[in-house]
């Protein structure tokens, strides 16, 4: 269980300076000053001049890496779930791109799969008009 006191919440709207309280992986309290029995044994996190904000979604992301149009040597790395989460990605469209030759459905099925595992919301999408849940 986690507590987040004085807190700048936006749910996505603005709620002002807000304590959070956090149990099981869920929010389960917002309001303007939460106090627990120390018993239940909270961590608690100084919010204080920081802005607490629902997850942002990223609608276009080449998860198994990007570039490849002018060859094998001008392709970029594969997403992390450290390089989302990071910047408070939680969801992310994973397009496959235009290298059908090092990238293909199978291995972005794998990549969006693996990602899952690690509690990561992802949609996979193999074209701008088709959206594939794993």
């Amino acid at each position: 269980m986690k507590l987040i006191k004085s807190a700048a919440v936006y749910a996505p709207e603005y709620l002002g300076e807000k304590d959070v309280f956090l149990a099981g992986g869920k929010i389960c309290k917002v309001e303007d000053n939460i106090r627990l029995p120390s018993e239940f044994g909270v961590s608690i996190i100084d919010g204080t001049d920081m802005l607490l904000v629902p997850g942002f979604i990223d609608s276009h992301v080449h998860v198994l890496g990007g570039g490849g149009e002018g060859g094998f040597a001008n392709r970029t790395p594969e997403s992390t779930l450290s390089g989302f989460t990071r910047y408070g990605i939680t969801t992310v469209i994973g397009c496959l791109g235009t290298d059908g030759y090092g990238r293909d459905i199978s291995a972005l099925i794998a990549k969006v799969k693996g990602l899952r595992q690690r509690s990561f919301r992802i949609i996979q999408q193999k074209t701008a008009f088709l959206h594939l849940l794993v």
